[in-house]
């Protein structure tokens, strides 16, 4: 392969692969000869390393899968020089995703699903590659003095800007039932309501789940990070997952969610506001947990915390909102959230 030095316009020197580019155009030219982990990342050179990055992934995949191939027809040495060239490829891969990931904290992105020609939302907003399905993305703790909920997250994948998740909502309580004045009657009453139900609405409702989230509106900057999206989440609640639950039901959830961050200049910290409102609905008994009669009814909060590294999430959630008293009248929740990165080394 032949190398040449040749030095642009910006005073860096830059390798190329090749000085055949005869028929080449600019774009091909660079996309086949440019080495783009010769040098850092910055903004202007972010669509370089977006598309060198999952060419490198095209290029490891097709590889591994020839290399399958040869394993299964026992040609082992063949395979086995293959493994020197997947290894290549791997180490190339792991610096241009490093160089892609830099690259993009440090440009302005701007989403918008109204609007056309709108850039992959998947690369851009949730950094995941379109197509795959990624196990145990997340794990949240939160709780106060009447109730602790584990909420995890176990598969996640997309079709298209739609991200589709699974989880479960582990939850338990000191109390079973905690008892609320509703003044909304003509004869004040005192409803009974379970806090841990009350705590999984937080997560959406149950302690089993579905759940469908669609982007909206989504700009990033070094400092500023502002994100709006839709969600709709369908759970079962399983008495044999909560202490409260006597009879399993089902749970319907749609809401809306906006929220608003500020990075520190590092980015280790980022500071932020999110605001959560919808509409839920659900079988006879979960409403009966929640002392609510009506078939549809609201619920919303207000969270903020700081992301520690990309790795930690430390929260509080404020008293809910919603029409309905009994709902209204709840604690402040404490939540611990661990992230896929603080387990990678």
């Amino acid at each position: 392969m032949i190398k040449e030095n040749i030095e642009d316009k910006d005073g860096l020197i830059l390798n190329l692969k090749s000085i055949d580019y005869d028929n080449a155009t600019l774009d091909d030219f660079i996309n086949m000869h440019f080495i783009a982990e010769s040098v850092p990342a910055s903004q202007d050179r972010f669509p370089l390393f977006e598309v060198k990055y999952h060419q490198a992934l095209k290029q490891l995949d097709a590889v591994r899968k020839k290399k399958r191939a040869l394993l299964d027809n026992q040609e082992f040495i063949e395979a086995e020089r293959l493994t020197i060239i997947e290894k290549k490829f791997q180490i190339s891969a792991d610096t241009l995703k490093t160089l892609f990931h830099d690259a993009r904290e440090s440009t302005n992105i701007k989403y918008n699903i109204f609007k056309e020609n709108q850039i992959d939302p998947v690369q851009h907003i949730y950094a995941k590659d379109n197509g795959k399905l990624y196990f145990v993305n997340e794990s949240a703790l939160q709780f106060n003095t009447d109730a602790a909920v584990v909420n995890t997250e176990f598969a996640a994948t997309f079709f298209e800007p739609l991200r589709v998740n699974f989880g479960t909502v582990l939850s338990t309580g000191s109390n079973d039932e905690v008892a609320v004045m509703d003044p909304t009657t003509p004869i004040v009453e005192e409803v009974k309501v379970s806090e841990e139900s009350k705590q999984r609405l937080i997560t959406g409702g149950g302690n089993t789940y579905l759940g469908l989230e669609l982007p909206l509106l989504y700009y990033s900057s070094h400092r500023f990070t502002f994100f709006g999206y839709i969600r709709g989440r369908m759970s079962l609640e399983l008495d044999d997952f909560s202490d409260d639950v006597d009879t399993s039901s089902g749970v319907f959830s749609s809401t809306g969610h906006v929220v608003l961050a500020i990075n520190s200049d590092d980015r280790a910290f980022n500071f932020y506001v999110q605001a959560s409102y919808g509409a839920y609905t659900g079988a006879s008994a979960f409403r009966e947990r929640l002392g609510v009669e009506e078939k549809v009814f609201d619920f919303g909060f207000i969270t903020t915390g700081v992301t520690i590294k990309d790795s930690m999430r430390i929260s509080v959630n404020f008293k809910p909102i919603s029409l309905q008293n009994q709902l209204r009248d709840g604690k402040f929740t404490l939540g611990i959230q661990f992230l896929p990165n603080l387990f990678k080394t």
